[in-house]
């Protein structure tokens, strides 16, 4: 299986109730950890068959597709539902830190003598805040502002002016102590750092199974039960393909380039117990070395839609009642997965695609009007599902 370029997918540890609800258990099933060992007798035998099935191991039994889909959800839901409050928070935190060094500077300034244990409050609040990128956002995202090394650095200014009785150089470390969170704890700051608009940096190889994908934009679609939201994906920075930083220009993609694709997960929708819908849209432009420009007459695109259920059982509940209305062909082995081809009646024509149940997701890719045979190769690839590789659902191996 292609190593995924994400670097954290652990739950969020956000310390605020509710501030998870959209990621740790996306569709209604959370992780397990391996089923427990029979334990052996004196002479090292196991009191149960030597003959496992995998049945006794659910971690097993995950569907990668699963795993790599569920993980999609997550960063969508997150971003719809709890980011926000995640930037709320850590601004929060941050400015308990400079409000704090403010307030010391003000009684320096009005002649008053700090102590001990006034430094050991800044130092000690500082020491308590100084993770809060990683505990909002390290889920998603593996850089953070260093306030660590500000505490080690600057931090260590301060308490040795402080013991030294060096007034003017105390008030000195302070402020810059001051200055560097006030200059990181503003809100634009904050989502320049993790951003999503676009969605950019660690959250984009989420969306991908391996090192080497080319350069793509990602239109995303969110959808539950409190609305949807729309973002686009990709890497402004395209160091690996070049030294030039890529700008995307595009009105946004739902409202211009094909509204089309909006109809066609009506098509394939099966809303009964579903939680959320997802669309991702994946463009791959002709240059991908400058400026890109998201034309539908230049840009090659596919598509992946995931409905996700409250459980894996809802989810085949909902495939039956898909494959009562859709006509089922060949069930093939693409990605390294298994996937079955449906089509159904789209006004005067069939759309077609891919359709599997990966866990309690109904992951369908590649909705089209032209049927499978009949799709046109892509850029230099030999088939239009060159698009695919390197996605998340992609499980082929290297």
């Amino acid at each position: 299986m292609r190593q995924r370029r994400r670097k954290f997918i652990t739950a969020l540890a956000v310390g605020t109730t509710g501030l998870t609800a959209g990621c740790i258990n996306v569709g209604g099933e959370a992780n397990r950890g391996p089923a427990p060992q029979p334990e052996s007798d004196s002479s090292g035998e196991s009191e149960t068959s030597t003959e496992k099935s995998s049945d006794d191991d659910p971690a097993e039994q995950e569907n990668p597709v699963a795993s790599s889909t569920r993980d999609v959800v997550s960063l969508l839901s997150w971003i719809k539902n709890d980011y926000n409050a995640a930037v709320d928070l850590y601004r929060t935190r941050a400015n308990e830190v400079m409000t704090y060094t403010e307030d010391l500077i003000e009684r320096l300034e009005d002649g008053e003598d700090l102590s001990d244990s006034d430094i050991d409050g800044l130092l000690t609040l500082a020491e308590e805040n100084a993770t809060i990128g990683n505990e909002y956002f390290g889920a998603f995202y593996s850089d953070h502002y260093n306030f660590q090394g500000v505490i080690g650095t600057t931090g260590e200014d301060v308490q040795r002016n402080h013991e030294r009785g060096e007034t003017d150089l105390l008030m000195d470390s302070l402020d810059k102590f001051r200055r560097y969170y006030a200059s990181n704890i503003r809100e634009s700051q904050v989502k320049e750092m993790y951003s999503v608009d676009p969605i950019s940096g660690d959250p984009v190889g989420i969306f991908e199974s391996g090192e080497y994908a080319p350069f793509r934009v990602y239109e995303t679609l969110h959808t539950d039960e409190s609305g949807e939201q729309a973002h686009l994906a990709y890497d402004p920075q395209s160091a690996r393909y070049s030294d030039t930083e890529v700008e995307v220009e595009q009105p946004a993609f739902f409202e211009n380039l094909s509204t089309e694709v909006l109809t066609y997960t009506e098509t394939f929708s099966e809303p009964n117990a579903r939680l959320s819908e997802s669309l991702i849209r994946i463009n791959q432009p002709e240059d991908s070395y400058s400026d890109v420009d998201l034309d539908a007459e230049t840009t090659h695109s596919s598509n992946i839609y995931i409905q996700a259920y409250d459980s894996a059982g809802a989810a085949e509940t909902a495939l039956e009642r898909l494959q009562e209305r859709a006509t089922t062909e060949e069930t093939i082995n693409m990605w390294g997965s298994s996937w079955t081809e449906m089509f159904a009646e789209y006004g005067e024509d069939n759309l077609y695609a891919y359709v599997q149940q990966a866990g309690e997701f109904l992951v369908i890719v590649g909705m089209s009007t032209d049927p499978w045979e009949n799709r046109e190769a892509v850029l230099d690839q030999k088939e239009w599902s060159s698009l695919i590789d390197y996605m998340w659902v992609d499980q082929s191996p290297e």
